[in-house]
């Protein structure tokens, strides 16, 4: 009867055990995240027949350990049906500390004239003081480089109305006649 009784306290245990060692493998295994935000939306109507849609924005698909990110920005003039200036990044970011991001990955322009390609290699997080970073190196399929350097700060003024004064600083290396640069 002991002996019964221990193989049943046996039988539990290791279905206890067994159970327990899924919920943690099912703890251990990466969450899947997604999002999509814009920083500047805006529809710009003005006196001199100004019909322009702009945006700044950002989503991401991925892991706390790896991440796929399209950065873009642009203008659509409405009248003319075109984009007056259009550029688009896909990134890898990837952690390499507590607070910040290395990412690389390409970026494409298309300005007026003849559209440009470049591979971006940059570093993206939260510096002491609480100021986000954002740098980029950028080269051209020319040979072309610059940086851009973002740097934002939160200011909040209440609990729901929060100020974000921004800079940001591009620099080119080289100049790029056609498209306006350097």
């Amino acid at each position: 009867m002991v002996k019964r009784h221990l193989n049943a306290a046996i039988l539990i245990a290791i279905f206890a055990f067994s159970n327990l060692a899924g919920q943690v493998q099912a703890q251990e295994k990466a969450l899947f995240f997604h999002g999509l935000q814009f920083e500047e939306l805006e529809y710009r109507w003005g006196d001199e027949d100004e019909d322009l849609l702009a945006w700044n924005g950002d989503g991401f698909v991925g892991t706390d350990e790896l991440k796929l990110r399209w950065l873009g920005e642009g203008e659509y003039d409405r009248n003319a049906r075109l984009f007056e200036n259009l550029e688009n990044r896909i990134v890898l970011q990837k952690p390499i500390s507590t607070f910040f991001d290395i990412k690389a990955g390409v970026r494409a322009d298309t300005p007026d004239g003849q559209d440009r390609w470049y591979g971006v290699l940059g570093f993206a997080g939260l510096a002491p003081q609480w100021f986000e970073i954002d740098a980029d190196l950028f080269v051209s399929e020319t040979g072309d480089t610059s940086v851009r350097l973002d740097v934002e700060y939160e200011l909040l003024l209440t609990n729901y109305l929060i100020l974000t004064p921004s800079v940001e600083a591009n620099v080119a290396f080289s100049a790029d006649r056609e498209i306006g640069v350097g």
